[in-house]
């Protein structure tokens, strides 16, 4: 498990109709962070207070989150950096620019974008990202925005680049909780398409099935939501 400041982050799955309760619960015993989402609570506890948090009523049971990716608590800064104005390569090979002569922009469209890393978003709000008005970013869980960190960023600049007029809701999670949280806000707000360029490990038996799929699966039927989700890089 992921620790910071003597917390150790974890996700306790409740019974149905629980959630707030044992919410209440994880912060009398100290809980910092918490997200609740569905029949999930997602906290960081003090270590010694799992044991007594894993006898609390309506707990299930208490486990490690499902990361996106390895832990790796000490690994160096990057130095990936942001390319400012760059037009992506798949406007031409999707004749994009002919769609958008035609009128065809996203105008009043929604669009969600899913990824680990939203770093430096900021600074190309109105450039290589549409004005502030049409952008909307939150971050879910204990993740930070770090400006070396720019997979997401990019992800939203191609996006911007194929859609120019659409409103976009960038979403930063970390685990399979915040994930989950991420698609039920993005709904709320009226997100029909989601584009989610990240990877995960170990959740499912490799087939294409598991939680991740069940989730993507129940939004599209759901919502009629339409998703592109990358196949991995490994």
């Amino acid at each position: 498990d992921r620790m910071r400041d003597h917390l150790v982050q974890d996700v306790v799955e409740v019974e149905p109709g629980s959630t707030d309760a044992v919410a209440d619960e994880l912060v009398s015993l100290g809980a910092q962070r918490i997200s609740r989402v569905r029949n999930f609570v997602q906290a960081e506890l003090p270590f010694d207070a799992l044991a007594t948090a894993a006898a609390s009523p309506g707990v299930r049971w208490i486990r490690k989150p499902i990361y996106a990716s390895p832990p790796e608590p000490n690994s160096p800064p990057t130095t990936k950096g942001l390319k400012v104005d760059q037009t992506t390569e798949g406007l031409a090979a999707m004749n994009a620019t002919a769609w958008q002569t035609a009128g065809h922009t996203g105008a009043g469209i929604k669009i969600g974008i899913i990824d680990l890393e939203f770093g430096g978003y900021e600074s190309l709000l109105g450039s290589a990202l549409p004005p502030d008005s049409r952008v909307t970013y939150r971050g879910f869980g204990w993740v930070l925005l770090d400006t070396n960190e720019v997979h997401g960023t990019a992800c939203a600049e191609i996006i911007h680049d194929l859609a120019p007029g659409a409103e976009l809701y960038l979403a930063q999670v970390d685990t399979l909780t915040e994930l989950l949280d991420a698609i039920d806000w993005l709904t709320a707000n009226g997100v029909h398409v989601i584009s989610k360029s990240m990877g995960w490990y170990g959740v499912g038996p490799g087939d294409g099935t598991g939680p991740i799929h069940d989730a993507i699966s129940q939004n599209v039927q759901n919502n009629d939501t339409v998703w592109s989700v990358s196949a991995g890089n490994h």
